[in-house]
């Protein structure tokens, strides 16, 4: 096939997904056919494999196929990667600066928050992207952090989805202790929490986009051997990276 012959098969997938975007109730599949130019068949073949890949998703009763999940993730990601971009050359950069320490980047996925990049002390001037790697609530330094400067409804959701009680009492202690140390992070500009269990010395601080709104956090973190000095080098080292990394985005 010559290069600027136009792939029909991808042009009608196009097609069946502006027929069905913005159809609130969906599209059914004689609907998405009419509005396509396609037989009822050839476009259920088209909608079944759409649907594989998450581009459509079905309801039922009567059966309707809206826009699935994986639009919505295309433009997240073409959205990110801007920041992505960023944060890696940032963060190789920065983890010169103290080579027994690792930096990462988290983003805020509904009530969890997922570690997105990461330059490791074990493969210095590499950066690592990952698709989702979910963190550990009440625990890590960024979740927290994305706690401390979320709104009251995204709090509410953290602690639908887990529960103080069953989830972070154990660490915590009391909600009072952990609404302090959401008070204590906005005051400081980073979170650093402390556990008598905990195998790293951990810290983040917020990324912010041009509108005010926290997009990221940055991570800075090592083994507990490292002493007074190290960690007050990793609590600047990591602020000074979200500050570049924020500036960045402007």
């Amino acid at each position: 096939m010559p290069l600027n012959t136009p792939n029909q098969s991808l042009q009608r997938a196009m097609r069946i997904l502006f027929a069905v975007a913005g159809a609130s109730d969906g599209r059914s599949i004689e609907q998405i056919a009419r509005r396509v130019g396609l037989k009822p068949n050839t476009a259920g073949r088209f909608v079944r494999t759409m649907e594989l890949e998450k581009l459509l998703v079905r309801r039922e009763r009567p059966l309707r196929f809206l826009i699935g999940p994986t639009v919505a993730e295309l433009k997240h990601l073409d959205d990110t990667r801007q920041l992505l971009d960023v944060a890696g050359r940032v963060l190789v950069r920065t983890q010169v600066e103290l080579v027994s320490a690792n930096f990462s980047l988290a983003e805020r996925e509904g009530a969890d928050s997922t570690t997105r990049l990461t330059v490791m002390a074990a493969r210095p001037g590499v950066a690592v992207l990952h698709r989702a790697q979910l963190h550990q609530p009440y625990r890590k330094a960024s979740a927290m952090l994305f706690l401390a400067y979320g709104t009251e409804e995204e709090r509410e959701r953290f602690f639908a989805k887990y529960p103080f009680s069953r989830d972070g009492a154990a660490l915590w202690g009391t909600r009072k202790r952990l609404e302090l140390f959401f008070e204590e992070v906005v005051r400081k500009g980073y979170a650093q929490p402390d556990f008598p269990d905990e195998d790293y010395y951990r810290v983040a601080t917020p990324v912010f986009a041009p509108d005010g709104q926290v997009v990221a956090a940055v991570g800075g973190y090592f083994g507990l051997e490292h002493g007074p000095r190290n960690r007050r080098r990793l609590v600047k080292l990591t602020v000074d990276a979200a500050l570049r990394i924020t500036e960045q985005l402007r």
